[in-house]
């Protein structure tokens, strides 16, 4: 029985080896997100990376939501034009976009308001004075 826990728990934590970035690359943002936050005590390093980890998964939303409704070409790239945050990020053309409504960037910023104030949540957890960084590499995102 221990060697069939022991196996479970190897498969679903990262390997040693694999670092968060390479886990965020195979697995995603929301995943890797939640297997820090369900740490009974996650180190300062995973704190800050839950932090850094609902900025980024408030972009991965809000980039995915501007491709399903074509939000640029819809409105021709108001998001650059408005410096809108994250809506101003390019995005490759949708072939067949979902219906577009203002409804849909409210809900966007109602998420990224939430995922902010997750990530300052996190954030504040933190001693003063501790020096944390991340890496992940562009192409894992």
């Amino acid at each position: 029985m221990k060697a069939v826990l022991f196996a479970f728990l190897a498969l679903a934590s990262p390997s040693a080896a694999q670092t968060l970035s390479e886990e965020i690359g195979a697995k995603g943002i929301a995943p890797t997100l939640a297997r820090l936050k369900a740490q009974p005590e996650p180190a300062l390093e995973d704190i800050f990376a839950i932090g850094g980890l609902h900025f980024l998964g408030s972009v991965e939303r809000a980039l995915q939501m501007q491709w399903r409704s074509g939000a640029d070409q819809a409105t021709g790239n108001v998001g650059d034009a408005l410096g809108l945050p994250f809506l101003r990020l390019p995005v490759p053309p949708n072939p067949a976009p979902e219906p577009f409504s203002g409804a849909v960037v409210s809900q966007v910023f109602a998420g990224i308001d939430a995922d902010m104030a997750a990530a300052r949540a996190a954030l504040a957890t933190l001693p003063p004075g501790e020096d944390f960084g991340l890496e992940i590499t562009f192409s894992d995102l």
